[in-house]
């Protein structure tokens, strides 16, 4: 049986590589253009990349999980199905907030409670020191790609 917490150089090549595919799309389907059905379509491909390249660190789906991924496609269609400059507005603020905020419950090592005060802290948390942490592993692993060396991540080599 395979370790599942030590990472393999392999499986962050397809999440960085899955990543860049990613953003390319998000280019083609945002740059100079008006959110519409491109909204949904990204925050489903969105999705997918996470629970794909992230399953192993996933909390177990509870209720709560599965009405606020409903509620985020939902509210992602309305850029699709409507046209109220209104909602259009409150929605590009709203949206990406709530991704966070699930993306949080889901991935959070401090498994932070959905209705607590904790979860603010740890959403402030994945935005900025997570992310921040996180920019000096993609040159990492093309340097390791390319033949640069050893790599460290998460504080283990491979």
């Amino acid at each position: 049986m395979e370790d599942q917490t030590v990472p393999k150089p392999e499986r962050a090549l397809q999440a960085l590589g899955a990543a860049f595919l990613l953003a390319v799309l998000n280019q083609y389907l945002f740059y100079g253009k008006m959110p519409g059905v491109s909204y949904p379509i990204f925050v489903c491909l969105f999705y997918v990349f996470v629970l794909y390249f992230a399953k192993d660190k996933l909390r177990k789906p509870a209720v709560v999980s599965y009405v606020w991924l409903g509620a985020i496609v939902l509210l992602s269609l309305t850029y699709a199905l409507f046209a109220n400059w209104l909602f259009f507005g409150l929605n590009l603020l709203v949206i990406p907030a709530l991704i966070l905020l699930h993306m949080t419950y889901m991935l959070s090592y401090k498994l932070p409670s959905w209705n607590g005060p904790l979860m603010i802290g740890a959403a402030a948390e994945h935005l900025f020191a997570q992310s921040l942490r996180h920019w000096g592993t993609a040159p990492r692993i093309i340097r390791r790609m390319f033949g640069g060396g050893s790599c460290r991540m998460n504080g283990s080599k491979w």
